[in-house]
């Protein structure tokens, strides 16, 4: 399964497809998870460390709410007029 998440598609749509494409297939939740849904999130390995661990389904829907709070805090941030005179400074330096 080589599908990657589709940019207008949520991270919980995009999950939750791949579930039933895995489940049709016949295929371990943990491969699922690990292989499929994790791998087809286009975003950094480090924002998507968090994701990594899940036995089942019930505990990777706990780590994708993380997953999209962190990520929200950190896209807001990197947003903010602070933040960016921040990044700014340091590229001067």
């Amino acid at each position: 399964m080589a599908r990657r998440k589709k940019r207008e598609e949520s991270v919980q749509e995009y999950a939750l497809t791949m579930r039933e494409i895995g489940s049709r297939a016949n295929i371990e939740n943990e491969v699922v998870i690990q292989y499929n849904i994790i791998d087809g999130i286009q975003d950094d390995a480090s924002h998507k460390v968090i994701l990594y661990g899940a036995r089942n389904f019930a505990d990777f829907k706990e780590k994708l709410k993380l997953y999209e709070q962190i990520k929200a805090r950190t896209y807001s941030k990197e947003g903010s007029s602070d933040f960016k005179s921040r990044k700014d400074a340091s590229k001067e330096s």
